[in-house]
């Protein structure tokens, strides 16, 4: 007796030689019915593409421990959220230790430097906007001022201090931008080969 499992198992085979017979008796095929002249183009357009796309090589370097470092401090450091479900026995603990974790100082210090940017915008608009040469007549109090010598070296450092900061952000940005750019060259000619 035949089971119904091996019924229904000859009956796809069954049905692809009653609507397909060439397809499903041919034993013999060649590479002529399967690929087209579309696909031969498609073949060339590729090699091209990785000829291309990966003239130079891999680019750049990989240190993945780095590269982790690197993300990490970008998003804040270290994931709480993870910490804390690691360190909790169930989801009971999950809001007690969260709520150790995440107290007013932890927020305050993840913000602080939106508030702090929020805190400039506003004294630039009390300061310096009334400082511009053709708002005399918006300054309070103006009149000829004496600054002590000391006052103008304290400034003075400060302005190099800054300075040093915005050439020391841009090399580290410029590095930043080198790195991406090979990230980006490295993607497009591992897609090209794909």
């Amino acid at each position: 007796m035949v089971s119904r499992d091996k019924i229904l198992g000859w009956v796809p085979l069954a049905c692809s030689v009653l609507l397909f017979p060439r397809t499903a008796t041919s034993t013999t095929t060649t590479t002529e019915e399967w690929v087209t002249q579309q696909d031969r183009e498609a073949l060339r357009k590729a090699g091209e593409a990785v000829d291309l796309y990966c003239a130079g090589g891999f680019k750049g370097t990989i240190d993945r421990e780095s590269g982790r470092a690197v993300l990490e401090n970008g998003v804040g450091g270290s994931n709480t959220m993870l910490d804390i479900m690691k360190a909790s026995n169930g989801s009971a603990e999950l809001g007690d230790k969260a709520a150790k974790k995440m107290n007013a100082g932890w927020i305050v210090g993840r913000v602080a430097s939106v508030g702090f940017a929020i805190l400039l915008g506003i004294l630039w608009h009390f300061c310096c906007w009334s400082a511009c040469p053709c708002c005399k007549c918006c300054r309070c109090g103006a009149k000829v001022r004496k600054t002590h010598i000391v006052v103008k070296f304290i400034l003075l450092g400060i302005g190099f201090a800054l300075t040093f900061g915005v050439i020391f952000a841009a090399a580290y940005g410029r590095s930043g931008y080198t790195k991406a750019v090979d990230g980006f060259d490295n993607m497009a000619c591992t897609s090209a080969k794909l």
